[in-house]
């Protein structure tokens, strides 16, 4: 072992000193220039001198380890941070091998229904994903962070997707798809771990239905990677501040650190788990007591990610040192966080089948679940709940819309809350009626699950943009002389993957100057109220002269795709 690290350690170092920083960026990126290449060559700086330290790091954990070969010390006992609560409040009822028949019966559900519609359109974020980092090489995947688009690690997955299957909607969402079911999996393991088997299994269920959980599984963007990080690093924590085996504390940092490459947002993750272990760590008094090896693990899952960003970070520092975090700003209301509740609500389908009553009846079983979750276990509670809290001040800090997509991690975790909440509404109802506790409770949850399934059909009903049907239905209709031009994101939707030869106009002066002279002009835009916000000249002149002929609707919120051509020209049935 100490020949081992000896190894890597000259390995690292000498890799630190002996290449050159700038054959790094031309063997990476052979066509990076100017100012880009400038950004690279101090990126790939940063990463020198952290192989440099690593090796120095190396060479010093070899020297302990020889150290400890020739004056063996006795491990010190340190009393675990966590323990289950289902290991000592009661049994659990339910059998390992039933819950792994369940657990594995649920995974395959939520494959069938993740699979329809998973060919249909790209939306305007799945095409930019494709066009500008997954068609371009690995280093250049690598090297790239022009936007916070890049989800780096899900770039790499679905280029070796696309590799190996050939370019598609399905290969480039395939990632998701993956990622999507296994965090089913995962919440039915992190719940079985703290609350026990039968409320892992209605949580899984009951994720397995769920209309957000879908949409995002068929979104080639790294949400469901993030879910699943967030759920599989919660779990090693709990099980590291149990036991405290090294392993468990190397699985957690490395996976805090790949989903960070995922997405930057897990980050937030790892910032609140510190507080919860220096908040369980600060009681126990003196240095002697304290366990070092949770603090240590996310001190390593932070160097992890200076590693795997080293190379973007001088464009990472430059995107988030603007106005808003380097967000797209448009509508003042995305960063109102009413804004974002209300969107949550309408993404994730709840009124659909009940109206208002169906809404507050969720939001109350959903808080009472939060109550139980915390009576139950604080520390777990505060886990889940503090990385939404610190994710959405910061945001508020940075003045970045507040998507709700940037929280689809908590989406887990708000199902444990909605089963729990459930399950001990139900159990008190079911005494009232005299039906007894376990069939109120179990009652309760499956029409929990049965609401959330009845709104899974509308993610079926639409892609999630219908560019395909927009295009074919102006290609049916328009004319050799007629002129077609598209606005705004669906131009750039248009122009890079689904009709190149239409023109792409951003203003009015460029919307007048390429008007059909002798035949019709038709217009094709998307996401009406962003645009209304961005170039409100150009929306006034197309409601004002020109028809309204189709909208195609899609399940992206707004995403609409909508049809026009000018006035005093031949009218058509739509």
């Amino acid at each position: 072992m100490i020949s081992f690290l000896l190894g890597i350690g000259v390995l690292f170092f000498m890799s630190g000193l002996a290449v050159p920083a700038a054959s790094l960026v031309t063997w990476l990126d052979p066509q990076a220039i100017g100012p880009h290449r400038i950004s690279l060559v101090q990126g790939a700086m940063i990463l020198k001198a952290c192989l440099v330290i690593d090796g120095v790091l190396l060479f010093a954990a070899a020297g302990r380890w020889e150290l400890r070969r020739r004056r063996p010390i006795a491990p010190r006992k340190v009393a675990p941070l966590w323990t289950r609560y289902c290991q000592t409040a009661r049994a659990d009822a339910t059998s390992e091998r039933a819950f792994a028949v369940g657990l594995g019966g649920l995974s395959c559900l939520a494959t069938l229904l993740r699979w329809p519609g998973l060919d249909t359109d790209l939306w305007v974020d799945e095409i930019e994903t494709l066009i500008n980092y997954v068609r371009i090489t690995p280093g250049q995947i690598l090297t790239s962070y022009a936007t916070d688009n890049n989800h780096i690690l899900y770039s790499l997955l679905a280029k070796a997707s696309i590799s190996f299957f050939g370019e598609s909607a399905v290969a480039l969402r395939l990632p998701a798809v993956v990622c999507g079911v296994a965090s089913i999996y995962a919440v039915g393991r992190l719940s079985a771990l703290a609350f026990g088997r039968r409320e892992a299994l209605f949580v899984a269920a009951l994720l397995s239905v769920s209309y957000t959980h879908v949409w995002f599984s068929q979104n080639a963007r790294a949400y469901t990677i993030l879910l699943l990080g967030t759920i599989v690093a919660t779990e090693l924590l709990l099980r590291g501040l149990s036991n405290g085996r090294f392993s468990l504390w190397a699985a957690y940092a490395i996976t805090l650190a790949l989903t960070s490459w995922a997405h930057l947002s897990m980050i937030f993750v790892g910032f609140a788990h510190g507080l919860v272990v220096v908040a369980l760590a600060v009681p126990r008094g003196t240095l002697q007591n304290v366990d070092w090896r949770p603090f240590a693990a996310l001190v390593m899952a932070g160097w992890l990610v200076i590693h795997l960003y080293a190379l973007p970070l001088p464009q990472l520092l430059g995107i988030f040192s603007q106005p808003g975090g380097g967000s797209f700003q448009g509508l003042a209301e995305w960063k109102n966080p009413l804004w974002m509740v209300t969107e949550v609500i309408r993404h994730m389908r709840i009124s659909l089948a009940f109206g208002w009553v169906g809404l507050v009846v969720a939001g109350a079983v959903l808080a009472w679940g939060l109550v139980c979750c915390a009576r139950r276990d604080i520390v777990l509670t505060a886990a889940m709940v503090l990385p939404a809290v610190i994710s959405g001040t910061a945001m508020l800090l940075l003045g970045r819309n507040l998507w709700p997509r940037l929280f689809f991690n908590e989406l887990g975790f708000a199902a444990m809350f909605a089963v729990l909440g459930a399950f001990a509404l139900g159990d008190k109802l079911g005494r009232l009626v005299r039906v007894g506790p376990r069939v109120g409770g179990i009652g309760l949850v499956v029409l929990l699950c049965v609401v959330a399934a009845a709104s899974l059909p509308k993610v079926y009903l639409y892609p999630k943009q219908d560019f395909t049907g927009a295009r074919d239905f102006v290609r049916a209709r328009a004319a050799a002389v007629d002129r077609v031009l598209v606005v705004g994101k669906a131009g750039k939707a248009f122009q890079q993957y689904y009709a190149r030869d239409w023109p792409h106009v951003g203003t009015l002066a460029e919307l007048q100057a390429h008007r059909a002279v002798d035949g019709r002009t038709w217009v094709l835009y998307t996401l009406p109220r962003v645009l209304a916000e961005t170039a409100p000249d150009l929306v006034s002149v197309l409601e004002s002269e020109f028809d309204l002929l189709r909208v195609f609707p899609g399940t992206l919120g707004g995403g609409e795709v909508i049809v026009r051509r000018g006035h005093g020209q031949d009218n058509i049935d739509p």
